[in-house]
């Protein structure tokens, strides 16, 4: 029999014999871009096959005493040992946006690791993003295309922009990452899907900026982006609080249900109100 590993960071794929990967190994180290990843017999996709040596090239499983480090991520920007700045930022957007699932494991963020490397990266992805919106916003109001964004950054100066440019943005981003991620914890303990702590709801949330990146696609990146992080966040916190999409969903639900019916009671209530008063 051969198992079939797949690296969720650059998709190298390989083919090993099973009796070349230790029985209790639950991680691999791609050969081609150097990353470890997490995997699991019953997830990978065994093929007949007859017994073949490993060759040089294959996927070199880890021996349990390397491999467990329970108190070691798994994620390429936290990992002190990385193929260095930029690579590890871009292998980390890889695996946020289109390997969620593997990404969010609660293996790859083991409890205790702290909310700087996340804060850090969430800050960055956020602040790029924001500015590349405002970028095109102010494309915008150059040419003419009225907006809400346009005509507020039309009454601004040039040094009013380099102000919020350079320091409110950041400012709001970083607040941004603690209060939402705040309010989206406490939606996740309402509907019994926050499991874990606030730190692990916290890095979902701060890693999910890596969507906002999208917002270099010009005018419609915003949208694309907000969307899109939409859906990691719900996988994510899927994955890392082990609980269910329904959960999930429900959490994000709540304000939108809170609103209708604030929404629904005001227009009740108001023509009541002027009758009374009439």
């Amino acid at each position: 029999m051969t198992i079939q590993l797949t690296c969720p960071y650059c998709r190298f794929s390989k083919e090993l014999p099973e009796s070349a990967i230790p029985a209790t190994a639950k991680r691999a180290v791609c050969p081609q871009c150097g990353q470890q990843f997490l995997f699991s017999r019953t997830e990978a996709e065994e093929t007949p096959s007859e017994p073949v040596s490993p060759a040089p090239e294959t996927f070199p499983a880890q021996a349990p005493d390397e491999a467990e480090a329970p108190s070691e991520s798994a994620v390429p920007w936290e990992r002190k040992d990385g193929p260095g700045f930029w690579p590890s930022f871009f292998q980390t957007i890889s695996g946020v946006l289109f390997c969620g699932k593997s990404f969010f494991s609660p293996d790859f963020h083991p409890a205790g690791k702290g909310l700087r490397d996340p804060l850090a990266f969430g800050v960055l992805t956020g602040v790029l993003g924001s500015m590349a919106a405002f970028f095109w916003q102010t494309l915008l109001m150059l040419a003419g295309v009225s907006s809400l964004g346009g005509l507020f950054i039309g009454q601004l100066t040039y040094g009013l922009i380099f102000v919020i440019l350079v320091l409110v943005i950041p400012v709001i981003v970083f607040l941004g990452l603690f209060i939402y991620g705040a309010i989206l914890h406490l939606l996740m303990k309402i509907t019994g899907a926050g499991k874990r702590r606030f730190e692990a709801t916290f890095r979902v949330v701060a890693y999910s900026q890596s969507a906002q990146l999208l917002a270099f696609v010009p005018f419609v990146g915003g949208w694309i982006a907000w969307i899109w992080q939409l859906v990691v966040q719900i996988v994510g916190l899927r994955t890392i609080h082990e609980t269910t999409y329904g959960r999930v969903i429900l959490g994000f639900l709540i304000p939108v249900m809170l609103c209708i019916i604030v929404g629904v009671v005001t227009v009740l209530l108001v023509p009541l109100v002027f009758l009374r008063l009439a």
